[in-house]
């Protein structure tokens, strides 16, 4: 009789399909003529709240394929972004009564961190004590001790100056990668 499961199961060190084609993809990516460094220049020419999916999502990639060098500058590239995003909100009238734990900003900033602490964690940590507002320093490095954990956030809301608000729920674990 056939096991159900046997399909499921992967055996150690054979690469599952999804990973197979992030391999693909990271490897085609640094044989084209436009490879990743290319790629996140096109990034950067989109808006800061724009930006932070297409930078954890490459953090993420680079993490997946063990070069955790390029994840870290990716993460530094996120907390950029994060730091300009909260100057927006800080300056947002809309926001003033929100939780910043709530803001575009914070959320950012979560994301990063979660993916940066699996990058390398003295890197990441350097950069959350750079946060410019105390307050949202200090809900971060509760994120810190979460993403060490492995407990990312999975439910988030995010609020935005035009009063309108977002809420997600994320499925992805980043504790296999450190």
């Amino acid at each position: 009789m056939r096991d159900p499961t046997a399909a499921k199961r992967v055996s150690p060190g054979i690469p599952s399909p999804g990973d197979r084609g992030i391999l693909r993809v990271a490897t085609e990516s640094s044989s084209n003529a436009c490879g990743p460094a290319e790629e996140m220049k096109l990034i950067f020419q989109m808006e800061p709240t724009e930006q932070t999916d297409f930078l954890a999502m490459a953090a993420d990639i680079y993490l997946r394929i063990q070069d955790k060098e390029h994840a870290q500058e990716v993460v530094k590239e996120g907390f950029t972004t994060a730091n300009a995003l909260l100057q927006r909100d800080l300056a947002a009238p809309g926001l003033k009564e929100v939780p910043k734990t709530v803001w575009d900003a914070a959320e950012t900033y979560r994301r990063i961190i979660t993916l940066g602490v699996n990058a390398s964690f003295p890197s990441t940590e350097a950069m959350v004590q750079q946060i410019p507002d105390p307050p949202l320093r200090e809900y971060e490095e509760i994120m810190v001790a979460r993403a060490l954990l492995g407990v990312p956030v999975r439910r988030y809301m995010v609020m935005y100056s035009s009063g309108s608000s977002v809420l997600g729920e994320l499925d992805v674990s980043y504790d296999r990668f450190s």
